[in-house]
């Protein structure tokens, strides 16, 4: 968060920067997750968690390895289409045969 903030040239006590922290720890966001409920996006299942674990990965439980390589062409054709830089290959576990 000092490296955030420091980037962005805000200055603001290092109390401000704890509650920062806390607010974006896992256990703090999982203890709120129905303020990011999505709803019932189908009728016969209960809604889905959006924290699930508090860990990258894990797609595989819910998407098949093709809708994996779809979500991953589809957000590197977009970041390429904005003209971002944004090394989506290293910090995404990218399913395999999806190239920048």
């Amino acid at each position: 968060m000092v490296k955030v903030a420091e980037f962005l040239n805000v200055h603001v006590p290092d109390a401000v920067i704890d509650e920062v922290c806390r607010r974006s720890s896992f256990e703090y966001m999982k203890a709120i997750d129905h303020k990011f409920s999505m709803g019932k996006m189908v009728a016969w299942r209960r809604p889905g968690a959006m924290l699930r674990k508090g860990s990258q990965g894990g797609s595989s439980e819910l998407l098949t390895p093709e809708q994996q390589r779809k979500v991953d062409a589809h957000f590197v054709a977009e970041l390429k289409q904005l003209g971002s830089d944004f090394p989506y290959h290293e910090f995404c576990d990218v399913t395999p045969g999806v190239t920048a």
